[in-house]
């Protein structure tokens, strides 16, 4: 049923007049918005008969983004020609475009007005989102990036809905895509290594109640490094939270046993390398962050109930282990800025 519903509306998307859109001067040192898309080109009315829209592209290529002169914070090398290009035949309130690869991946768009958007990782798992709010008719050129010169293939979800971009996915493919470049059920852990809160903690762990003094709690830490062994966090998908990642160890790497109570528990991590936070919550829910500040991660947790705060420290390249400090804190007004 699916197959028909998805030949009627790729009749209906081909069946459209194409968007006549006004050459694009002002391009970027090194891309080419005016360029034959390489991946091809879709015209598509608003609303859409179906939504996500999803195209296979390929992604990477030998132009620097950051070198591109597109705005700061774009990164990723990619090709010169967009790896696609999408015709908007009417302006809609909302458009998502965010894409899923097996690695690291960037977005680059042009808008039917000559700006540039880009984007990281805001899908979460390494995998990039834009919203462009008030969409205009006309061509949006789209590029994909990857942190290295290397080629990938990758899918690329654009959609009138808000939400996540787990949402799309899921509402494109019934299921969750990670980046293990394939379709997986959320949570469900990828290759022999998971992380397992059992074990006994790399760093110890210490007893907290609201109102501790002094306040900040510190302890000395090494990510991802303690036994050797890492966990890619991004395709392990604790809880679905496609925000966690970075390689951890296995066990983990400190633990707070919170007597319950307080309004806020603020729990950091300073180091010179990049280094993600994976915590678990004792109703088994995992925070995750990457970089709250510089390159350090922190988790706030709102009205903490009493129980075990599972945390591990992952660097965020395999391997590239950082040695630095964990805190634990109530003062909102502590973090990796100030210490």
């Amino acid at each position: 049923m699916r197959k028909m519903f998805l030949l009627v509306a790729l009749l209906a998307v081909f069946a459209l007049p194409m968007v006549v859109s006004a050459q694009k001067t002002d391009a970027p040192g090194g891309l080419d918005p005016n360029g034959t898309p390489i991946w091809g080109s879709v015209t598509v009315l608003s609303p859409f008969v179906l939504d996500p829209y999803v195209a296979t592209v390929g992604i990477g290529g030998s132009v620097d983004i950051s070198a591109s002169g597109v705005g700061d914070g774009c990164l990723g090398f990619t090709d010169a020609l967009p790896s696609f290009v999408f015709n908007l035949n009417a302006a809609t309130p909302s458009l998502m475009f965010g894409l899923v690869a097996n690695n690291d991946a960037t977005l680059v768009i042009s808008t039917p007005d000559g700006a540039y958007l880009c984007d990281d990782d805001s899908g979460g798992s390494l995998n990039p989102l834009i919203t462009v709010t008030n969409a205009a008719q006309g061509a949006y050129a789209v590029w994909g990036g990857v942190y290295s010169q290397d080629f990938t293939l990758a899918y690329l979800f654009i959609s009138e809905t808000s939400g996540s971009l787990t949402d799309i996915v899921t509402a494109g493919f019934g299921s969750f895509v990670g980046t293990s470049g394939g379709i997986v059920d959320p949570g469900t852990p990828s290759g022999d290594l998971t992380l397992d809160a059992s074990l006994t903690p790399n760093y110890g762990a210490t007893d907290l109640a609201p109102g501790f003094t002094p306040d900040r709690f510190s302890v000395s830490v090494v990510s991802g490094n303690a036994e050797g062994s890492t966990v890619d966090v991004s395709t392990e998908n604790p809880g679905g939270d496609f925000a966690c990642r970075g390689y951890a160890t296995i066990a983990p790497d400190f633990v707070v046993n919170w007597a319950g109570g307080g309004a806020n528990l603020r729990i950091f991590y300073v180091a010179e390398e990049d280094s993600t936070l994976i915590v678990q919550k004792p109703d088994g829910t995992f925070a995750c962050n990457d970089d709250f500040s510089s390159l350090n991660p922190l988790v706030d947790i709102a009205n903490p109930q009493a129980g075990a705060y599972i945390v591990w420290v992952g660097s965020y390249a395999e391997g590239n282990n950082a040695e630095g400090t964990l805190y634990v804190t109530e003062n909102m007004a502590l973090d990796p800025s100030g210490v």
